[in-house]
């Protein structure tokens, strides 16, 4: 970072008025923040050594209720800072720590809750790492997700995690070096919450097994739901769950059968958005799919990238390609002697081709700031502006084909 860079970044990060510190560790620091009196937002500063731009990157992709909505990110010398939705509420912990005991039901709709926020992030590559009770709150009756701090993206071609992070009894064996994290570590660590919210007992003590089974082999509502929890966090990942979908759609079955409709119905949001867990189904394959996409995109992002932002650069490069193509074969027919004029379709093509280049620009600079190239803030205004830029270029380009597809009137 030059000192352009960082005298930005602080100034944007001492814009933010602090109203209280949430938490403080090795980790990073987590306040309770406002701007310009408006807030309150949640301010996370992490350490740059286990910081992942990428996966917060990601995650501002997601529109959500069951997850924070992330509004801006941004780097300092030693630091990325994110700054997201503050959800008002109590955490699982603080809850049990109170005392409170939650039914069937409550258990039931709250990790069905936290299953459908892990689905969304996994639709975008993102995998969670550290879902506990701490992390979700509980507000107007449902659960939400928070603190993406150790999250990071999937990598297919990686044997095992590059750090070893988690909290133990809820963190799965493969997070702590036995193998490569993928979207089952979260489904153990969501079946890990099950158990500890049905037993009353952290999954870090001796005895929390033993009471999960007793739990399940009593049998009712309660111990359906202690097998799903023992499934769930099974110490190989191929007998778990094979997406918090799917952990989802169980939990809700199983109390359909119980005759608990009202847990179906007042799941909070039911299912991930449209097609949410086919593209999580997508990031999690090691099929020939995330290699060609790599290739696609080309070295314009680190391998690190999600797979679907990468298939979301790739695609702008390769509409400013065929639209740059488009135009220099209309410049072509009507070079001099050609006999052709240029007329509305010509003009729209080139700008489909203008748009287009500005929609890549921005696509290059929005990643190479997340990347730290820059390393300047980075907010959802680029998000956006590149999104539009798709849109309208797309838009002129099909224009441009139909006003040079119809037929000039014969004279």
């Amino acid at each position: 970072m030059d000192d352009g860079q960082t005298l930005r970044s602080m100034v944007r990060d001492d814009a933010y008025q602090v109203v209280r510190v949430l938490a403080s560790g090795p980790s990073g620091k987590t306040e309770l923040v406002t701007l310009d009196g408006e807030g309150p937002l949640v301010r996370k500063s992490i350490p740059l050594e286990i910081a992942n731009p990428a996966a917060w990157a990601a995650a501002m992709d997601i529109d959500d209720p069951m997850l924070p909505k992330i509004e801006s990110l941004y780097r300092l010398p030693d630091m990325l800072v994110v700054v997201y939705e503050y959800v008002e509420g109590e955490s699982l912990k603080t809850l049990m720590e109170r005392g409170v005991s939650f039914d069937a039901g409550q258990v039931a709709n709250y990790v069905c809750n936290v299953c459908h926020a892990a689905s969304c992030l996994h639709a975008v590559g993102v995998l969670h790492r550290d879902i506990t009770p701490s992390n979700v709150i509980v507000g107007n009756g449902k659960a939400h997700l928070v603190d993406l701090g150790i999250a990071r993206q999937q990598r297919v071609d990686a044997k095992h995690d590059t750090t070893t992070l988690g909290t133990w009894g809820f963190a799965a064996p493969e997070q702590f070096g036995f193998a490569q994290t993928d979207v089952r570590s979260d489904v153990y660590s969501i079946g890990r919450v099950l158990g500890c919210l049905l037993t009353g007992v952290s999954p870090s003590l001796p005895n929390y097994e033993q009471e999960l089974a007793n739990l399940a082999n009593a049998g009712g509502k309660r111990g359906s739901l202690a097998t799903i929890a023992q499934r769930a966090a099974s110490f190989e990942p191929s007998a778990r769950y094979q997406s918090a979908y799917d952990l989802e759609t169980d939990i809700r079955a199983t109390m359909l059968a119980n005759r608990a409709p009202a847990v179906v119905e007042a799941g909070g949001v039911g299912r991930p958005k449209a097609g949410a867990q086919q593209k999580a189904s997508a990031v999690g394959a090691n099929g020939p799919f995330n290699r060609l996409l790599a290739f696609v995109s080309g070295p314009r992002l680190p391998k690190e990238a999600p797979p679907l932002l990468r298939l979301a650069n790739a695609l702008t490069i390769i509409l400013v390609n065929v639209v740059i193509f488009v135009l220099i074969i209309t410049v072509l027919g009507n070079t001099p002697g050609s006999g052709t004029k240029w007329g509305l379709g010509e003009y729209v093509v080139c700008l489909a081709a203008l748009v287009a280049v500005v929609g890549l620009a921005v696509e290059t600079h929005r990643f190479a700031t997340l990347w730290g190239v820059y390393a300047i803030e980075s907010s959802k205004f680029l998000l956006y502006l590149k999104r539009v830029c798709i849109f309208i270029s797309i838009v002129f380009a099909v224009m441009a084909i139909t006003i040079m597809a119809i037929p000039e009137p014969l004279v």
